[in-house]
This record gives structure tokens, C-alpha cells and sequence, in this order.
């Protein structure tokens, strides 16, 4: 038991530190480690390993619909023509969108930002790319 708990430990040390992208991984953590702890309480060293995996699986299911719901309101906004927020361009970045699309896309809807010091660096920090956040800053 003490192999795994620490083994655990360490897994979801280097995992926080990493940092979740997304709320199915973040779920997957989340619910990895709620299982665990609840598994070893039921049922020791097999149960611990049974809550992990399954806390892990149900959570990944629920932060990836909440992942789903999230880009149809973006992609929703965008077939619109609605502008878009802060939020929509950190969802465009996850999604893997290059810079120079979301720029293409803020000219489509129109979409002028005058960003405050929080939502820099709420930008910055969901690894938006400069050449995006520049043109957000510089577009008005």
C-alpha cells in the first residue's frame, strides 16, 4: 500500500505542476484521486487501485462534455457572427486553431477587445500565443 499511495503522490504532484489543459483531463485527475481515496477507504490496496481507475474514467467523461459544450458556444458565436470573448479565443488556442486564423477570425466577427491586466494574463497563462494577444491589444 505504501508503494502505491506514494507512487500516486508523485504521479499527481508532477501532474498539478504540469497543469490540465482541459476539464476531461482535469476531471480524469480530480476523479483519479477522489477514487482513491474513497477506494482505499473501502477497500484497501485493490480498492484504492478500482476507485483510481474509475474516478479517473468518470471524470474524464464529464470535463469532456463540459469540453464539448464549451466549443459549440464558441463555434456557435462564430457561425453568428456574434463577437467573441476572452474565453472564445483561450477555447480557439486549446482547440489547437493557428494564430493566424483566430486573428482572421476576430476580423470576421468584427470583434475589438480592450483587455484588462487580469484577462492578459488569463491569456497568457491558457498559452494563447503572443502574436494573438498583440493583436487583441493593438486592434481597436
Amino acid at each position: 500500500m505504501k508503494k502505491i499511495l506514494a507512487t500516486l503522490i508523485i504521479g499527481l504532484g508532477s501532474l498539478s505542476f504540469a497543469g490540465c489543459a482541459t476539464k476531461a483531463g482535469t476531471g480524469a485527475l480530480t476523479g483519479s484521486a477522489i477514487g482513491f481515496g474513497f477506494g482505499s477507504l473501502a477497500g484497501g490496496d485493490a480498492g484504492a487501485i478500482i476507485g483510481a481507475g474509475t474516478g479517473a474514467i468518470a471524470g474524464s467523461l464529464i470535463g469532456s462534455a463540459l469540453d464539448n459544450d464549451q466549443k459549440e458556444a464558441c463555434n456557435q458565436n462564430i457561425d453568428l457572427g456574434e463577437k467573441l470573448t476572452v474565453n472564445d479565443i483561450i477555447d480557439l488556442s486549446d482547440a489547437g486553431i493557428p494564430s493566424g486564423k483566430i486573428i482572421g477570425l476576430i476580423r470576421k466577427t468584427h470583434t475589438h477587445f480592450i483587455l484588462n491586466d487580469y484577462q492578459i494574463t488569463k491569456l497568457r497563462d491558457s498559452g494563447v500565443p503572443k502574436r494573438v494577444i498583440e493583436y487583441m491589444l493593438c486592434d481597436t
